[in-house]
């Protein structure tokens, strides 16, 4: 690929706003690259990112609309403050 046409195409990611792909594109050429990936495995791979970071940054952003007074998360929840909810129930 010449160097224009990769310019090209980190110009259209940052007008479309995929700052993941942007960030990370000189990875994914050199693992095609290297794993000898065909064009749709590329792209699936790019896609499937963007996808997980988008709905990361909505996640995120939700939550700070929300106006919580702090984020917590049911990792820190403290079972020996209420024994009568049954940890392992929600492990699932």
């Amino acid at each position: 690929m010449n160097e224009i046409t990769y310019d090209r195409i980190k110009e259209s990611l940052e007008a479309l706003k995929l700052r993941h792909t942007l960030e990370a594109l000189d990875n994914y050429m050199e693992r095609a690259m290297k794993d000898e990936l065909n064009i749709v495995e590329v792209l699936d791979h790019i896609f499937t990112q963007e996808a997980l970071d988008k709905r990361r940054r909505a996640c995120e952003q939700q939550v700070q609309m929300s106006g919580f007074p702090m984020k917590k998360a049911l990792a820190d929840f403290d079972f020996s403050f209420q024994p009568s909810i049954d940890r392992k129930q929600n492990a699932q």
